[in-house]
């Protein structure tokens, strides 16, 4: 989809839509309202005086030009009261707009731009928010539909409509075009980073086992600012990663460690994210039950987004050097595979107790987080799938959130309640210790027997590998894919919290 910015008469816009904002509580004199309305005979303000539900949130009403304009249709969107307006709202107005728009087999669309009767945020936010909804709620995974291959016959020489091709803003004055401009580069490289990571975490397992998925961070980071290195079985182990090759030793694929890195000149800050990445958890010894196994696709969800993260810090030229790690294995059951009871030693030479090879995810973390040290960084941000219990603390919008600096952890969660990606912290109190510990080893990797304090217990796990840093670590164990899908979130992954960890990186310089 094209997004674009461009002053122009009425008169002159050719598109297939105009989409004009409209209040319930508030009528719009705004000089290209006027200007559409008078063309029109004073239809659409006729309407809004006939029809004041035309105004609520949500609701859109269509209006044909009949050749009066080179505009085909108008299409009036309500925002609701204005008092109430905030940016989720706007998300959600553009979610529904574009789904709308696809409906209707609309391919070229214009926005009115906002004009001066906001009255809780700017133009510019406004717009921001705007382009984010309308580009994520136009995502949709079809990548395996044999009607997008082009494998029917039937469909051979048939035009199809393959969805929205342009988004054009117009703005409402010339001083808003400048303005406009710069905020929507930024809000179309999120969401493009979003969707990417989308794409991957849809992605089924056998078309990203740990060696494709290599290849398509490679493809996603072509001609990029982010150098990319592979560290692959043998490097590994020459690291000391028992964690990772333990895990990996189910599966005839082998394990890689991938690290991004960004590093703009005289940047003066380090971070460093790190992301589970198991590419398919059938939970090895501790075989999953059928019910939970289904979606296990999805458990590299934290690598995904740490590539989200890194590429849009690129891209949005961020003054900060920005490092991700991400431990690639599949869990698997077979001969070789981990056994329950066995003891592994870690990169930091601890030893653990595996307890359960289904809490596998904290094992490759525990490596990643401790080559994450090597980079002496201002902070590690880790992002895992970790644990089902997540759900249960939080239920499925919130991620659950841990850490052992308190600025970082405020930092991030409103950073998260900005970009209505919500997280709340759960404590790691010193008395959860005690739950981890081994008659055997340094650690075990499960808590009491019954999955008392589950997700604590994995932040408290992970703990031991991180030193002296600054460190977050963010479980989006039940928010990294939905059954649920709103306005702009589709079936599937969302994307979280890669729209949380930008807007956190641009408040550190």
């Amino acid at each position: 989809m094209k997004l674009m910015v461009k002053e122009c008469l009425i008169k002159n816009l050719n598109a297939d839509v105009l989409v004009i904002p409209v209040f319930k509580d508030m009528e719009n004199k705004e000089k290209m309202f006027v200007e559409v309305n008078n063309i029109l005979n004073k239809l659409l303000s006729q309407t809004i005086y006939e029809n004041p539900d035309i105004g609520e949130e949500g609701k859109f009403h269509m209006f044909y030009t009949n050749s009066r304009l080179k505009l085909k249709r108008v299409l009036l969107a309500g925002l609701g009261e204005s008092d109430e307006l905030d940016l989720e709202k706007i998300r959600n107005l553009g979610g529904k707009l574009a789904a709308h728009i696809k409906n209707n087999s609309m391919k070229d669309v214009a926005f009115l731009s906002f004009g001066y009767d906001l009255k809780n945020v700017t133009i510019e936010a406004a717009s921001k928010a705007l382009v984010v909804g309308f580009k994520l709620g136009d995502y949709k995974y079809e990548e395996f539909k044999t009607e997008n291959m082009g494998t029917k016959e039937a469909d051979k020489g048939k035009k199809k409509y393959k969805g929205i091709n342009s988004l054009l803003f117009v703005p409402q004055v010339k001083s808003d075009l400048k303005l406009i401009e710069n905020v929507i580069k930024d809000a179309e490289i999120v969401s493009n980073n979003v969707c990417i990571v989308r794409d991957l975490v849809n992605k089924p397992a056998n078309m990203l086992s740990p060696s494709l998925y290599v290849k398509e961070i490679k493809k996603i980071f072509t001609k990029s600012k982010v150098k990319v290195k592979i560290l692959e079985e043998a490097a590994i182990k020459k690291e000391k990663m028992g964690c990772i090759i333990n895990v990996a030793k189910g599966s005839v694929e082998k394990p890689k460690l991938v690290v991004l890195t960004y590093s703009p000149p005289k940047a003066k800050k380090t971070i460093v994210f790190v992301g589970k990445g198991v590419t398919f958890d059938a939970g090895g010894t501790n075989l999953k039950p059928s019910q939970y196994i289904s979606n296990m696709k999805q458990d590299m969800g934290g690598s995904a987004a740490v590539v989200g993260a890194v590429k849009s810090a690129a891209e949005m030229k961020f003054p900060i050097k920005v490092i991700g790690i991400m431990p690639l294995v599949e869990n698997l059951i077979s001969g070789t595979a981990m056994k329950t009871g066995d003891v592994i030693t870690a990169a930091n030479g601890k030893t653990i107790e595996v307890e359960n090879t289904d809490a596998e995810g904290r094992l490759i973390l525990a490596d990643a987080l401790h080559y994450a040290t090597k980079f002496k960084p201002y902070c590690i941000v880790d992002i895992a799938t970790l644990t089902g219990a997540a759900s249960v603390a939080l239920g499925s919008r919130c991620t659950s959130l841990m850490g052992n600096d308190q600025d970082l952890i405020k930092n991030l969660i409103e950073a998260g309640e900005k970009m209505h990606e919500k997280a709340w912290q759960l404590p790691l109190f010193k008395e959860y210790d005690e739950d981890i510990k081994s008659d055997i080893a340094d650690l075990k990797n499960m808590g009491n027997p019954g999955g008392e304090a589950g997700t604590i217990i994995g932040g408290m796990f992970l703990q031991n590998f991180i030193g002296e840093n600054k460190w977050v670590h963010l479980d989006i164990g039940a928010t990294a894919f939905t059954a649920k899908p709103n306005a702009y979130k589709s079936k599937g992954a969302t994307g979280v919290p890669v729209r949380m960890l930008v807007k956190w990186m641009r408040g550190l310089f």
